[in-house]
């Protein structure tokens, strides 16, 4: 039979949780699997809060892609968005590198961001991104 390559991989947890518990400063008590997408989401627990570790698929951000996303985010943040903010690791970096099959992928942790009832994000950042002038 001819060798197969790899287009993307699932990461069990359990390898996930043991990443995290020598990169980040909290020790995971849990790790699961929460979504496969263009990036593959997986919730982390210490016990006491909840933390999603995004893997990204091999190939599909670029690094200068990644750290733009972390600082947009950071930004809306920091003007009273509610958004889910990336979390460095000990070493006051921002992504992981995680070895694949088909080849390292990048990774990043983030805070959950919490919701309303409705599900709905509490949202003020729509107004961040109106153009400056005179009110409506």
């Amino acid at each position: 039979m001819p060798a197969t390559s790899l287009v993307y991989s699932v990461i069990a947890p359990a390898v996930l949780k043991k990443l995290v518990a020598s990169s980040y400063p909290s020790r995971p008590a849990d790790c699961r699997l929460l979504a496969v997408n263009v990036t593959h989401t997986y919730e982390v627990g210490d016990g006491e809060q909840r933390r999603a570790l995004r893997l990204y698929c091999r190939g599909w951000r670029t690094p200068a892609e990644i750290a733009y996303e972390l600082a947009a985010l950071r930004h809306v943040a920091e003007r009273g968005a509610s958004v889910s903010t990336p979390i460095a690791r000990r070493d006051g970096k921002l992504v992981t590198p995680v070895a694949a099959p088909e080849g390292t992928r990048p990774a990043v942790m983030f805070t959950l961001e919490r919701r309303h009832r409705t599900g709905r994000r509490r949202d003020r950042g729509a107004r961040l991104w109106r153009k400056p002038g005179p009110p409506a």
